[in-house]
């Protein structure tokens, strides 16, 4: 039927990581991912003719300016048995992770891994294709975003899923644009993978520069979690920004990712007796902390789901909540670079590896990963 209705809820999006930037590297069914909250928005510059005439008091007709294209949704995490190592089993939002600043290293071995490590310079891109479908199924539009990339957080609520928020830009190039539809909804392959969920967790929680003196007890081994964490999030501060230049078609000849600050972590913790804790002393001697969150693998799959990073703390709160006493921390993720036992010293360009290590380093041990502040481990042993 005609000019039927296009509810927000119905349609699909493809997501596929592009080999050549702003260039469509044929996603199909199989790229679809799972998402909420989706909306785009597509604009034009205004570029105003305000000449005098007699004849024109409000001006001369104004000329189209620079289209832009923007989208933003939540996505759940998502992770496959891995078997190859490879894209076949990276989890469902590894085209997300990549066009957010993210570099994956992938290693088959005794333990399968695929590692995501933030990275200020190096970034990715993936083209994107939303279709939104009418009420019968029968027609819809389909809107291309090429060369995308995007800023990422990340929602920990205890009991809930794991969450990513996307917030991105595409380059509007000849491929893009809103066409129309006849062939209703595609035959679609959805993941049929479980979401990772933010309860179960073991978390070590340690000072690099006090001999990775533990929180919450225990050792890094075996850790004693009395560190209770009841809200976490992570922003990881990579904003996209238009290339505007005047060999650009449209004006806009890419989109870049820019760091508008260190990637911040912001929680909520159980507040215990300074002497076993004490975030004030921390901060005023500008200690770094090791961050590291391990979450059990979901329902059919034994890929685990790893989080660590390195944080400063650099705000902390005393409150309450639930009738209990609480610090509200933020850290800021930025390399351990103190001047005893640094590599390299201070000053120099950080090279501190994600590996295990007595002082400086996280559990990472993957081959190719020589440095970083925040990363996403997922395994799965064989």
């Amino acid at each position: 039927m005609a000019n039927e209705l296009l509810p927000a809820g119905r349609g699909y999006l493809y997501i596929k990581t592009e080999s050549t930037y702003a260039t469509d590297p044929t996603a199909g069914a199989t790229n679809v991912i799972y998402v909420e909250d989706f909306s785009w928005s597509y604009s034009q510059d205004e570029i105003p003719r305000t000449g005098i005439s007699p004849g024109h008091p409000g001006g001369w007709k104004s000329e189209a300016g620079t289209k832009h294209l923007s989208f933003s949704f939540t996505c759940e995490i998502r992770p496959q048995t891995i078997t190859t190592a490879n894209d076949a089993d990276a989890p469902n939002i590894d085209p997300i992770f990549r066009g957010g600043g993210f570099v994956r290293t992938s290693v088959a071995s005794t333990t399968d891994t695929h590692a995501y490590v933030l990275d200020p310079a190096n970034h990715e891109s993936f083209w994107m294709e939303f279709y939104a479908i009418d009420e019968d199924n029968a027609d819809g539009n389909k809107v291309i975003f090429p060369g995308c990339r995007c800023s990422l957080s990340f929602t920990f609520d205890p009991g809930g899923r794991i969450m990513c928020s996307v917030s991105g830009l595409a380059v509007y190039n000849a491929a893009a644009g809103v066409t129309s539809i006849g062939a209703g909804a595609a035959t679609l392959t959805y993941s049929s993978d479980e979401a990772v969920m933010a309860r179960a967790a073991t978390l070590q929680w340690s000072n690099v520069d006090n001999s990775d003196a533990m929180y919450g007890g225990g050792s890094l081994a075996s850790p004693g979690n009395a560190v209770l964490v009841r809200s976490l999030t992570i922003d990881c501060n990579m904003n996209p920004v238009e290339r505007m230049g005047l060999t650009a078609t449209n004006g806009v000849g890419g989109i870049r990712l820019a760091p508008s600050g260190p990637p911040m972590a912001s929680g909520t913790y159980e507040a215990v007796e300074v002497d076993d804790f004490d975030p004030w002393a921390i901060r005023a001697a500008k200690q770094s902390m090791h961050n590291r969150l391990i979450f059990p693998a979901p329902t059919g799959t034994t890929t685990t789901t790893t989080v660590l990073f390195y944080g400063q703390i650099v705000g902390e709160i005393d409150e309450s909540e639930a009738d209990v006493r609480t610090w509200s921390i933020d850290q800021a993720m930025r390399y351990p670079e103190e001047a005893v036992g640094a590599s390299p010293a201070v000053g120099v360009a950080p090279t501190q590896a994600f590996t295990a290590g007595t002082n400086q380093g996280l559990p990472l041990a993957v081959a190719g990963i020589t440095s970083g502040v925040l990363a996403f481990l997922f395994t799965t042993p064989q």
